[in-house]
């Protein structure tokens, strides 16, 4: 808004601040308001608003003296240390007093904020910068919808955005979210959009939070004053203990008997335990542990350890959750009986969740096994029972018994689709039809949104699911649910832009589901985590990793803090990070910590014998190979195997990835004729499993032509590259750039193996050309490279083979696929023999030294002829 000085008043003999208010945001309008509410201002004395001693102007420019105030603001208080939730709200409660003063003479701040709170060094709280806001635009009539309105974008009340002028209520709902960022711990970040309360916070302060900034004002506490009394520590204290005076009172006065009658009345909350009984219960624990013991599974009895630990953590949090909600109506009256009953039908919901798991339980399998522990995981956070706001809005339940009931049987149909899905068991979509179409005759669209949710990740095609999406969102705008809405856009955003490449429409949708969390209060930040992935996952399928990386960073801060570090769930957002991590030897170690970080928690979370932990072995086994690791890949490959074969039946389609690992690497390590037969056994796994023209169909053939190509069988290897092209031509671009660099290097070879090098020339520099950017410095572009300088070379190209051949030799690291290395440095040698004797030889002696060891079919090949090369070299030379 402008700049403050540090100046001294001679006539009072004080120090003051005077700010001096940016021309840019400067009109007459707002001149004359500005000093309309600088001469209210100084008529207000209040210990918690920054005193004004004058307003008035320099030229055309206008200026306000105020109170100097030596300390820190607000922001910079919540920065400096992690603040208990007591501490912060002693600190917003005074900022609110002088919030309530504001109002009691009419002036609205319009940009409350922790930045606009002043923690002077005596330790007293002040408001700064009342009406300043008005200035950016016209705030204190009506604005037109969409119009540019005064104010820090995610402060400022929603009606605000409507176009409605603000009046008290406006810097209540901007109070309550700071309040909420603060005790969440993100006034150590940048100011931005709001965050809930976690659950640490008090339910009594989040529930008043959420009403202060609820969507409409008319939700809202009729003042600040009323707020502060509710959010008051000193009442808490004072009504704790005029309950403990009264219990020992009657104690004293008339015995046990009574005693126990008056805490009765006093504490109704006590049925929990016995409604919590019907979902989890000791007969069910057992039941469970013995049906996992029976799969016969090696990591059977670590499992159940695992899930019933993790279901009875879920039914402790509920049961409290439970009695906070009773207590917060029937003990402390903070809460109607209409808004308790929306949130005891919330923990229905949650408890229903539960008790179908344990249900699946007591009856498994063994892939029901190996995927428990994670389906645990997948329990919706019962923070969103405590989100009043979307409570206000919770569609109510049929009048009628009848319908009610049947209701509830579709509630708990859903539920139990839900458990199965889950856990990786097979759900028929037609059953979620059936209840969405319940939810629609009974006009309760949030079981239709939820079950139209379910049913489009069941569907194999992008389309459908798309279609069943929409069907969704349309259901959940008619509940009134921003809660389900983020969902269902957080869902479009991975159907649009990851799977069907329309990357404008998941942005698009991604923006819709961020306005749509802007109204989401208690556990919006699992919405949210989950939404930056999704989003992370498209921009790197649309080629723009440096903004992929930026987004999963984001979801790792946010999902480190709801969650932990040692989350299971965070697996597949360190693998990502891991695969955005460039050739510098600290972002390889950073990735490599990323995958290993992965495993580590997996294996905390489901067992070291896991099938589960397949994918973060394949990554891990991957990377090392990637940096010509191969006896640590291979050792991965191998492990993932076992564990696959000690699980699965020989044709389970999991087995797909192992294979194909452990023949990807037997090629690396320059061991083709072994790769072919674990390849062989993949490729129909792959189709029966994923289709004839998935992307693990087309991998499997891409790695029978290197294997094929390197063995001489060079027709079978044409055939191979055929297929693998014809699949990425028909579903794979351009979703796959990675795998396009790869086909047209393996085409390369193909052709210089056929002598045809100027096909080869022609593949290999498409794929310099049209390949992305952020690839341009794999492993993949480094063996183009290398391939383009061989090829000109056969062709008499000297310039560009020079040039191809020096910037692979270039990109050489030590110790790191060495045959690929002595190929690059031998071609360069051969190439300026004549011009740079001296230097060729010193290239061939160091590609010689690169394959002095190891026993693979082009690492002897190429020993041979450089042996033949230097004998001839050197004799020719004389030396």
């Amino acid at each position: 808004m402008g700049q403050v000085y540090s100046a001294f008043d001679p006539e009072l003999d004080r120090r003051v601040a005077i700010k001096l208010l940016s021309r840019s945001v400067d009109s007459p309008q707002g001149r004359d308001r500005l000093h309309a509410e600088g001469r209210a201002m100084a008529k207000l004395t209040h210990p918690n608003v920054v005193a004004v001693y004058d307003v008035g102007s320099r030229g055309d420019q206008v200026f306000v003296a105020m109170e100097h105030i030596e300390g820190q603001t607000l922001r910079q208080w919540l920065q400096t240390d992690e603040r208990s939730w007591r501490d912060a709200l002693e600190v917003f409660s005074q900022a609110g007093a002088g919030l309530a003063a504001a109002h009691a003479v009419g002036i609205v701040h319009q940009d409350f904020k922790p930045s606009n709170v002043m923690l002077a060094t005596d330790g007293s709280v002040r408001v700064v910068d009342f009406g300043l806001a008005a200035l950016g635009g016209d705030a204190v009539t009506a604005t037109a919808p969409g119009a540019t309105v005064a104010g820090t974008p995610g402060y400022i009340a929603p009606e605000r955005l409507r176009g409605r002028p603000p009046d008290a209520r406006a810097d209540q709902y901007s109070f309550c979210v700071a309040l909420e960022r603060a005790l969440e711990g993100r006034g150590r970040h940048a100011e931005g959009s709001r965050p809930s309360a976690p659950s640490r916070v008090p339910l009594w302060l989040r529930q008043a939070l959420q009403r202060g900034s609820a969507t409409e004002p008319e939700d809202r506490f009729e003042s600040m004053e009323e707020l502060l009394t509710v959010i008051s520590l000193d009442r808490r204290r004072r009504l704790r203990r005029r309950l403990s005076l009264a219990a020992l009172g009657a104690a004293l006065l008339v015995g046990w008997g009574t005693l126990q009658e008056v805490a009765d009345r006093r504490e109704p909350c006590t049925g929990a335990s016995s409604k919590l009984a019907t979902a989890w219960n000791s007969e069910n624990r057992s039941a469970i542990r013995s049906a996992f013991v029976a799969t016969g599974l090696p990591f059977a009895d670590e499992v159940s350890d695992r899930v019933i630990a993790a279901a009875e953590r879920y039914a402790g949090d509920w049961q409290e959750a439970y009695t906070e909600a009773c207590r917060a109506t029937h003990v402390l009256g903070e809460q109607s009986e209409r808004v308790l009953d929306l949130r005891m039908d919330c923990l229905s919901d949650r408890l229903r969740e539960l008790r179908s798991l344990a249900t699946l339980f007591v009856s498994a399998d063994r892939e029901l096994v190996s995927n428990a522990a994670e389906a645990m995981t997948r329990l919706t956070s019962l923070d969103a029972c405590a989100d009043v706001g979307e409570m206000a809005r919770r569609s109510p339940l049929p009048a009628d018994p009848a319908a009610r009931d049947v209701l509830e049987t579709a509630r708990a149909d859903v539920a139990e689709h839900w458990s199965r899905i889950v856990s990786g068991q097979r759900v028929e979509a037609s059953a979620l039809d059936a209840a969405a179409e319940t939810g629609r005759a009974l006009d309760y669209p949030p079981l239709e949104s939820e079950a139209l949710l379910l049913a489009a990740g069941l569907q194999e095609d992008p389309g459908a699911a798309e279609d069943y999406l929409h069907r969704a969102l349309r259901a959940a705008v008619a509940a009134d649910s921003r809660r389900l809405e983020a969902r269902v856009y957080s869902a479009l955003v991975h159907n649009a832009g990851f799977l069907q490449s329309r990357f404008d429409d998941a942005r698009r949708y991604g923006r819709l589901a961020e306005a749509a969390l802007a109204s989401v209060g208690v556990g919006r930040l699992e919405i949210e985590a989950r939404l930056l992935v999704s989003l992370g996952n498209c921009v790197y399928q649309e080629g723009h990793a440096p903004e992929a990386k930026e987004l999963y960073l984001r979801a790792k801060a946010i999902t480190d803090k709801i969650r932990g570090p040692e989350d299971p769930r965070h697996a597949n957002l360190y693998s990502n990070l891991a695969m955005l991590q460039g050739l510098e030897p600290e972002e390889q170690e950073r990735a490599l910590s990323y995958l290993e970080r992965a495993l580590r928690i997996q294996e905390a979370a489901f067992g070291p014998h896991n099938p589960n932990l397949g994918p973060s072995l394949i990554n891990l086994a991957s990377f090392h190979a990637s940096r010509g690791e191969y006896e640590e890949a291979a050792a991965l490959a191998e492990r993932c195997l076992a564990i696959q074969e000690s699980f699965f039946e020989s044709d389970h389609r999991d087995m797909t990835f192992p294979l194909l690992l452990r023949g990807q690497t037997l090629i690396a390590a320059d061991r083709a004729p072994e790769a072919e037969p674990p390849l062989r056994r993949a490729l129909p796994l792959a189709r029966s499993g994923f289709g004839e023209q998935s992307y693990f169909v087309a991998l499997v053939h891409l790695a029978l032509v290197e294997s094929l190509t390197w063995q001489g069988r060079l027709e079978e290897a044409g055939q191979q590259l055929g297929l693998a092209r014809s699949i990425y031509e028909a579903s794979l671009e351009p979703r796959q750039p990675s795998f396009f660099l790869d086909l047209q290097l393996q085409a390369g070879r193909l052709n210089m193996a056929r002598q045809k090098y100027l096909e080869a020339i022609r593949e290999l520099e498409l794929a310099v050309q049209i390949g992305p950017a952020d690839l341009a410095q794999s492993r993949d572009a480094w063996q183009l490279r290398i391939a383009l300088g061989e090829a000109h070379a056969e062709l008499g190209n000297s310039a560009q083979a020079c040039s191809y051949l020096e910037g692979a030799i270039g990109e050489i690291r030590p110790g790191v696929d060495l045959h690929l290395a002595a190929r690059a440095r031998f071609a360069l040698a051969r190439e300026i023999a004549v011009d740079h004797p001296d230097r060729a030889l010193q290239l061939a002696l160091a590609a010689r030294q690169d394959v002095d060891t190891g026993d693979g079919v082009q690492t002897l090949a190429l020993r041979r002829e450089l042996e033949e090369w230097l004998s001839r070299s050197i004799v020719e030379d004389g030396s």
